[in-house]
């Protein structure tokens, strides 16, 4: 069972559509 796993991803995801957003650059 990977809620764990899953929800990193999602913050990650969350967070890189953040930057993009903001103007900034996948690093």
């Amino acid at each position: 069972f990977d809620t764990l796993q899953s929800f990193c991803d999602n913050v990650i995801f969350l967070i890189g559509a953040a930057v993009l957003n903001s103007g900034g650059i996948w690093l």
